[in-house]
């Protein structure tokens, strides 16, 4: 990722902000409250710009406090605790594929282990879904390192000395706290990221259908999960956002 720290090389900061979601309305705004024109405090970036959304994820950064209150409060732009949410996210997936890949040594009857792997893989296409928010963002580089995640994942998974079935309880009973989350972080942020963020939701809401039938005892348990991964194996494929 090229680097957006400031140059000696100024840019026309209203032009790049029609790159955004901002509506034109607001463009004229900028204009008044930026200087432009290479005078003292002018905003200087670093150019060519490999992706025009790089920029609405540096908007923290180098917009005036009050300007970036207003684009925030209308969801415009993230804000950094949106950010930091993502990255939370997205390094909480990697380290429940990693749990769950690592429970197949405890719950050794081949059935649990197929469920277990379904269960990992499910984390695992979200993590990959919130991954691509995050590019779009140009902060994938802020994330912590798969190792360290690793090493506190297969620390749950040494701890663990539950029951299958007090398993399947502990999933019904936290899990729907993960579903209210994560649609209320869907809920608050930028339209543009609201669809994939829903997958986000909707992947936790097949693991909170999986832990119910499996409850139940249902043959079909694992259905919601296989569902999960095959609606949105188009949109890891894709290139687009």
């Amino acid at each position: 990722m090229k680097s957006l720290e400031a140059s000696n090389h100024p840019i026309n900061f209203s032009s790049h902000i029609r790159n955004t979601l901002i509506p034109n309305s607001l463009i004229s705004l900028f204009s008044k409250l930026l200087p432009v024109d290479g005078s003292a405090g002018s905003i200087f970036l670093q150019q060519p710009m490999d992706h025009p959304h790089r920029i609405v994820g540096r908007l923290n950064d180098i917009l005036p406090k009050p300007v970036k209150e207003l684009l925030s409060g209308l969801k415009l732009i993230p804000t950094q605790n949106y950010l930091d949410g993502l990255l939370t996210i997205h390094q909480e997936e990697i380290q429940g594929k990693v749990y769950f890949n690592g429970l197949k040594g405890y719950y050794t009857e081949t059935e649990q282990q197929t469920k277990l792997g379904l269960l990992a893989e499910v984390e695992s296409r979200c993590a990959s879904i919130a991954f691509k928010i995050l590019k779009k963002y140009g902060i994938e580089h802020l994330l912590v390192s798969t190792s360290e995640l690793e090493k506190v994942a297969n620390q749950w998974v040494s701890d663990e000395n539950r029951e299958w079935n007090d398993l399947i309880d502990y999933m019904l009973e936290a899990y729907p706290g993960y579903v209210n989350y994560f649609a209320a972080f869907q809920a608050n942020s930028p339209s543009g990221d609201k669809a994939l963020l829903g997958l986000v939701t909707k992947h936790e809401e097949a693991l909170l259908d999986f832990a119910k039938l499996e409850k139940d005892s249902n043959e079909n348990s694992v259905t919601p999960l296989k569902q999960f991964l095959s609606d949105t194996d188009d949109i890891i494929l894709s290139d687009t956002y």
